[in-house]
């Protein structure tokens, strides 16, 4: 646990190290969720927590790919973000990149 033999971003990293980096990034998603879940129940565009949602998310992806680690979905759960909220998520971030393709 304690041995610097993770390369990332040029460097070599402890697994605990690693860890707590990606721990980080699953607050961040974990963080837009409940941003987004917040602002589309008060009735707000949350077209921009949508987008910043799918950054986080593809951020998190992105590290897991890099440093060879495991998803769990479980930390990056929020309660009463289930299926209907994530698709509107998906939709409402699609739309935002369909609308900046254009122009």
């Amino acid at each position: 646990m304690n041995e610097t033999n993770v390369p990332y971003n040029g460097k070599l990293h402890t697994r605990y190290e690693i860890n707590q980096m990606q721990r980080a990034l699953e607050r961040k998603v974990r963080s837009a969720k409940r941003k987004y879940l917040a602002e589309s129940e008060a009735g707000l565009d949350a077209s921009r927590s949508a987008v910043q949602l799918k950054a986080a998310h593809q951020q998190l992806q992105q590290f897991i790919r890099d440093t060879g680690g495991k998803a769990d979905s479980s930390r990056t759960g929020v309660a009463g973000f289930g299926r209907s909220a994530a698709s509107k998520a998906t939709w409402s971030n699609r739309k935002i990149i369909d609308n900046a393709n254009r122009y």
